[in-house]
Parts: structure tokens; C-alpha cells; sequence
């Protein structure tokens, strides 16, 4: 009779919070100043979402689990798990160096370059800087790319790793990240509300950034798909990915073991990866 009881009133607990969720959240919107967002609770089997406020401020278009926002740098993440599964296909080994596989036009004639390799990357230790210029404008496929400290020497997070991996992905499979995107990712885990391009069916849906006054942003209509920038999705569709990644589903055992690995020997922490946690370590320029 006491478990009988227990869990009732563990029932009637989580009953409880689960109806207090959505006021809580919308009390952060306002305290905040922000248009709209959606949640996504996951814990064992179960999932709540929620889906509040608008869609752009000034508006009246309420966000819905339809929603889809500009995810942009949460594409590494996918980058990442493409990585994994061509790593565990022996079709790219972590440690090799990148340009061994791919000549990357940009890191020509640097000699440190050659010691970058695809773990390096996903861990943000391969020296590279966040973004050499503007990713978005039309001269950075061709703009300078300079190491801005020695290989595996230090943390710094950096955009260009990740478009330098994409390259070398793109250039071993000869398929371009969209297509290896739906292929390892989309359909697999049934995304279909997530691109890395901007498609015609999210302007009726599509959230607009807003910058720190609350002002809206224009929606980017990428067309060239960017790990580092370019991912649209909906908090349910990724949701159901990361789910998927950590469980190391698709993965062999070792490679999902990596995720949980540190790059570094303790000290300080200093970032929390979505991959791993890494510590800090002195640079060397």
C-alpha cells in the first residue's frame, strides 16, 4: 500500500512540474525580451515541448513545433557524427593528417598545416582561428588562411576547422555535405524539418534571428551548405539527433566512447564541448 502510495504522489510531483514548465518559460521570455522559443525535455522515455512566443518580434505568428530556426553552429555537431561514422567505414582515419586526404587551397605552403588532422578539429585544437573573415561573403572561399597557433598545442574554436573537414568529407566521398547530411543523418533519424540549405517549404514556418535590442534580423536563405553556419532546423528535429549521437547509435562502441574522452590532461575547465570537455592548455603561437 505505501509503494501504492509513493508513486501516486510521484505522479501527481511530475504532474505538477510538467504544468508549471510553460509559465516558468514564459516568465524567462519576458524577463529576457525574447520574441519566442521552443524547449525540448528529454529524461528516459520521457519528452515534453513546448513551443512559446512568436516567431519575430512585432509579429503575431506564434512559434509551433513547426518552427524552423537558423541553427547555425550547432551543424558542427553533425559534421562530427558524419566524421565518426566515415571514420568507423575506414574511409578517414582521426589521426592522418587532413591534407593528406585533401589539398585544401587555402592552407597551402604552411608547413604547421600538415600536422592537422580530423581529431584535431572536432576537439578545436588544430590552431586555426573562429573564421578568417566574414564566412558569408563571397571572398572568403578564397581568402587567407592563417594558423593562429601550433597544431594541437591549445584550445581555440574555430569555424575554419570545420570548413577545412567538410572539404576534405566532401572530397573523399565526392558527395557535397547536404547529400552526406541526409544520407547519414536526415533520413536515418527522420528529420524532416533540417537542412543545411535554405528550402523554399521553411518560408512559411522559419523563426528570424534578432539582435541584443530585440530588433529582427532578415532570414538567411543560404544556399551553400556550411557546417560552421548554414544548419536549419526545428528543437525537435535536433533533439532527436543528439538523442541518437550519444546513445552512439550508428557508431561502434569504441568511436561512441570518444565522445566522452578528454582531449587534454585535467586542468581548469575552460569550455564544455557537445563532444567532449576540454581543459585549458598554455598556447604556442
Amino acid at each position: 500500500m505505501k509503494l501504492i502510495v509513493f508513486l501516486w504522489l510521484m505522479a501527481l510531483l511530475s504532474q505538477a512540474a510538467h504544468a508549471q514548465r510553460p509559465a516558468a518559460l514564459t516568465e524567462l521570455l519576458q524577463r529576457h525580451h525574447v520574441p519566442g522559443m521552443q524547449v525540448v525535455y528529454t529524461k528516459g522515455k520521457t519528452v515534453e515541448t513546448y513551443n512559446l512566443g512568436v516567431r519575430e518580434a512585432g509579429a503575431s505568428q506564434p512559434v509551433t513545433a513547426a518552427t524552423v530556426f537558423e541553427a547555425a553552429s550547432l551543424g558542427k555537431e553533425m559534421l562530427s557524427y558524419v566524421t565518426l561514422r566515415l571514420h568507423d567505414h575506414h574511409l578517414l582515419d582521426l589521426d592522418k593528417p587532413l591534407l593528406q586526404y585533401y589539398a585544401y587551397p587555402r592552407l597551402q605552403g604552411q608547413a604547421r598545416a600538415a600536422r592537422i588532422t580530423a581529431r584535431m578539429v572536432l576537439s578545436h585544437t588544430a590552431g586555426l582561428p573562429n573564421w578568417a573573415e566574414d564566412p558569408t561573403g563571397a571572398s572568403w572561399a578564397t581568402s587567407a588562411l592563417v594558423l593562429k597557433y601550433a597544431p594541437d598545442s591549445c584550445w581555440n574554436y574555430s569555424g575554419e576547422g570545420y570548413a577545412f573537414l567538410q572539404k576534405t568529407l566532401e572530397h573523399l566521398t565526392g558527395k557535397p555535405l547536404e547529400e552526406l547530411a541526409t544520407e547519414e543523418i536526415f533520413k536515418p533519424f527522420g528529420l524532416k524539418s533540417s537542412s543545411f540549405q535554405w528550402q523554399e517549404s521553411f518560408a512559411a514556418t522559419a523563426s528570424a534571428g534578432h539582435d541584443g535590442a530585440g530588433k529582427p534580423f532578415p532570414i538567411d536563405h543560404f544556399a551553400e551548405p556550411n557546417a560552421g553556419y548554414s544548419l536549419y532546423a526545428t528543437a525537435a528535429d535536433y533533439s532527436r539527433f543528439l538523442q541518437a549521437f550519444y546513445r552512439g547509435k550508428g557508431l561502434k562502441p569504441a568511436t561512441a566512447r570518444l565522445l566522452l574522452r578528454n582531449r587534454f590532461a585535467p586542468e581548469p575547465a575552460v569550455f564544455q564541448s557537445p563532444l567532449r570537455l576540454f581543459s585549458s592548455r598554455k598556447a604556442s603561437a
